[in-house]
């Protein structure tokens, strides 16, 4: 008698990489491996379908280089519960329409981290143009937890096609989230991308404030004359106006 038949192996998705708990799946963070069919009944099976339900899933548990994955390790987009699960403990989603941030989302991906930046006019009876206009961080390194509903870069291509986007979800504390709500009510909002290199050098407390003559240097000329005040001087019936 010949020598007897290797086991049945099944071709199963496997970490590429260490992963810890709490990450989205990307494309790049799977492989495949061999391993015996009995011992891999109960993991995920390298198939499309399996690939595809897997980028932008979030891991209950830190996988070491090599280990498979099996259902219960991920949490799905569109299961129950999802979004809280994406959370760091403490923090707050809160969903803002582009419109209201004067911005598009065609540079803007889930995982970058963004700076708000909240510019209002203030044009003032008797103030010069100069302090018109003003601009100044209101919220520091916040990260994008979703861009309308996609959750990941490359989850779901189609669904981010440039300038289509509406809504972005913000992870925020709930401090942050009062001033967000404040800050949508006082003015127009711009996001500004950071570096994922880049450390916080502002609080929201230091951040300072820009205004329109720090720009222009036509409008700086307009802030360094004198401003007139107007003072109504009461005579009996008669009134008088005067200026200085």
């Amino acid at each position: 008698a010949g020598p007897p038949p290797p086991p049945a192996t099944m071709s199963v998705l496997v970490a590429t990489r260490a992963i810890h708990a709490g990450s989205l799946l990307k494309p790049d963070d799977l492989t495949t491996a061999e391993l015996p069919a009995a011992a891999a009944a109960t993991l995920l099976r390298n198939t499309p379908e399996n690939r595809a339900g897997l980028f932008g899933a979030m891991l209950r548990h830190t996988l070491a280089q090599g280990d498979p994955l099996s259902d219960g390790m991920v949490v799905r987009q569109g299961d129950h519960g999802f979004l809280s699960a994406v959370l760091d403990p403490g923090m707050r989603a809160v969903t803002i329409g582009l419109n209201q941030i004067g911005s598009d989302a065609s540079l803007i991906w889930p995982g970058d981290h963004i700076d708000l930046i909240l510019v209002r006019e203030t044009a003032v009876p008797g103030r010069s143009s100069a302090h018109s206009v003003s601009s100044e961080t209101v919220l520091s390194d916040i990260r994008v937890i979703a861009v309308d509903q996609q959750l990941m870069q490359g989850a779901a291509p189609d669904e981010h096609a440039q300038g289509d986007s509406k809504t972005m979800t913000l992870e925020v504390s709930t401090e942050d989230a009062k001033r967000l709500a404040i800050a949508l009510k006082l003015g127009k909002l711009s996001v500004s991308v950071r570096s994922a290199n880049t450390p916080i050098t502002l609080t929201k407390s230091s951040s300072p404030v820009t205004w329109a003559g720090d720009v222009s240097q036509s409008l700086a000329g307009e802030r360094a004359a004198p401003e007139s005040t107007t003072l109504l001087i009461y005579r009996g019936a008669q009134t008088a106006t005067a200026r200085f």
